[in-house]
């Protein structure tokens, strides 16, 4: 049941204004779907009410019937070793005794970290940068906390760092006009309705 649904809610925008069939080889599904919503456990309604704009009741057909008609199969192959344990063990035992195959199973990394360390930056560093980092239509966290830039590595100006009021809605509704501005460039009044037409709608 839950493939089911998960089906249905991953084609969900295919499956609006559509009745899909479903087999199944579970005759409890099928008997489940025929009975009231109300003499349905609990778990099973949330289940039934996901699916019911979109799926039928479920028709019955034997397992094989099923098995026929896969048209796409998923090779899922977790392991498959064609050596039996006991001389898997046997040749790791070996492995273990082979000087030469020691060195070239030996891990050459650093193991005690010291070049990440030495290659690493400052991760308060960075978290500065971010605060400084401002973007077209939103001044940086630290202006918006701070009305000023806070001091980094890098020089800055004197008056920069000096408190300033930011009029932060006013650059955000223009922001907001130029993006809607090229968004509706191509659009169009919609063509009215016709008698009879087929439309679409999700309630929510």
């Amino acid at each position: 049941m839950l493939w089911t649904v998960n089906g249905s809610v991953k084609l969900k925008h295919v499956l609006i204004g559509r009745r899909v069939d479903v087999h199944t080889d579970h005759r409890l599904l099928e008997t489940l779907f025929k009975r009231p919503l109300n003499k349905v456990p609990p778990r099973l309604q949330r289940i039934m009410l996901a699916v019911q704009a979109f799926v039928n009741e479920p028709v019955e057909k034997e397992f094989y019937t099923l098995n026929k008609e896969v048209i796409c199969q998923v090779n899922a192959l977790i392991e498959n070793s064609s050596v039996a344990d006991r001389i898997l063990d046997k040749i790791k035992n070996e492995t273990c005794k082979d000087t030469e195959l020691i060195e070239l199973l030996k891990d050459t990394s650093p193991q005690d970290g010291q070049i990440i360390t030495l290659t690493r930056d400052d991760a308060w560093l960075g978290l500065l940068k971010y605060r400084n980092t401002s973007k077209k239509h939103i001044p940086s966290p630290a202006q918006l906390l701070y009305s000023r830039n806070l001091k980094t590595r890098i020089p800055i100006r004197s008056k920069d760092l000096k408190p300033k009021v930011y009029q932060l809605l006013k650059k955000f509704v223009r922001h907001q006009d130029t993006v809607n501005k090229y968004y509706d460039k191509r659009t169009r009044p919609l063509q009215p309705l016709s008698e009879g037409q087929d439309i679409r709608f999700q309630t929510h």
